[in-house]
Order: structure tokens, then C-alpha cells, then sequence
């Protein structure tokens, strides 16, 4: 909400991204020059998880800057491009999903002050009119940082992590689980597994990038 008042106070004129003064960018956050240097991420092939972006700057640059600087503005940037990834991938069902954002765990989430996948997921439901279903996926264990994990190592940590509080508000619906990052699909597993376990018709996986 701080972020949102500042910003209709005081609207944004640096690039998320570089820090340049900017004049009437398309994107609003993002200067030309980051705009044209955004590495897309062009394969829809795969039908269950879409990324926008690869893990590459200045994106990278970005979504580090909304995770651990406290950026909410970086949300804002990529929100338009996680939504129309979406929409151009489920063209004929994008419409029936509910946005369902990666928990942190309470001890992470005190610390941080702020969820970054809960910005993502409220900035693209701007763009998209899809409802935003929170809390209701819990994060029921602390998990040590992935960063340096394998493949096999993150599955481990990330194994019993997530829970749903309420398998009513998830029964039967199509979800579609909001992060900043997908690397080896661990946390995006783990989550679709106790959603479908809940009774969701079907679960999709949108993140801002991905590591390739």
C-alpha cells in the first residue's frame, strides 16, 4: 500500500532498471534502452509453466532488486509482460484462473516485510481482471535458501513446505501459481501438488523469468 500512495504522489520518471530519468517510455518504469535489452523468453511450448523473461539482466537485475531492496516498482514493470504471457498462452482459458501467490515463510516474510510474489500477483491482476487468492496457500515450514542447491537438494528442502488452509476455496477451481523465478520447478511442484490434493481442476505456473 506504501508503494501504491508514493507512487500516485509521486509517479515514477527513473527506469526501474538503470536508475536513467526517463521521457515518455511505453512502459512507464522502464526506460527504451531496458526495454530493448529484456531477454524474452518466446517458448510457450511448455502448456503448464510460462515466463515472460529468461534469468538474464537486466531482469535479474530487477527481480533481485524487488526481492531483497524492497522495489515494489519492479513489480509494476513486469506485471503487463507476466499477464500478456498468460493470456497468449491460454488464450481460450486464461479467464477461468484464480492467482494464487508463492507464500514466504512468517520468520522470511517479518524480515522482508513484504511478499514479492503477492506484488506480482495483485499487478497482474490489474492487467488480467483475474482474482487474487491469498493466504489460503500457507507456507507450514521454514526451508533453508535454494540458491546454491541442486536439483535433488532443493526438492528435499522445499518436500512438506506448503499447505492449504481452506480446501474449499480451492476446490474445483483452474489456479495459477504466482513467483518471481522458476529454476528447477521445485517450489512450483511442491505447491501444485497440495493444491491438486485440495481439488483443483487444473494448476499453472507463472513466474516473472527462468532460468535456462
Amino acid at each position: 500500500m506504501m508503494h501504491k500512495l508514493l507512487n500516485e504522489l509521486f509517479p515514477n520518471f527513473t527506469c526501474v532498471s538503470c536508475a536513467c530519468e526517463m521521457n515518455n517510455s511505453p512502459n512507464g518504469y522502464l526506460c527504451q534502452k531496458c526495454m530493448d535489452a529484456l531477454p524474452f523468453n518466446d517458448d510457450i511450448t511448455d502448456k503448464t509453466h510460462h515466463s515472460p523473461f529468461t534469468y538474464a539482466d537486466p531482469v535479474k537485475k530487477m527481480i533481485l532488486s524487488l526481492k531483497y531492496s524492497d522495489n515494489g516498482l519492479v513489480a509494476c514493470a513486469v506485471a503487463p509482460y507476466m499477464a500478456a504471457m498468460f493470456m497468449q498462452a491460454n488464450p481460450k482459458t486464461y479467464h477461468k484462473f484464480t492467482l494464487v501467490p508463492v507464500p514466504l515463510c512468517a520468520s522470511r516474510l517479518r524480515e522482508r516485510g513484504y511478499n514479492q510474489s503477492d506484488l506480482l500477483a495483485n499487478e497482474i491482476s490489474k492487467h488480467s481482471e483475474l482474482p487474487v487468492l491469498t493466504n489460503v496457500l500457507q507456507r507450514i515450514k521454514k526451508t533453508a535458501p535454494q540458491k546454491k542447491m541442486t536439483a535433488e537438494q532443493r526438492a528435499a528442502n522445499i518436500a512438506g513446505a506448503f499447505a492449504v488452509a481452506d480446501p474449499g476455496q480451492i476446490s474445483g477451481k483452474y489456479i495459477c501459481i504466482i513467483d518471481d523465478v522458476y529454476t528447477t520447478g521445485a517450489t512450483a511442484n511442491e505447491c501444485t501438488k497440495v493444491l491438486k490434493k485440495a481439488g483443483a481442476k487444473q494448476v499453472k505456473i507463472l513466474t516473472a523469468a527462468t532460468v535456462v
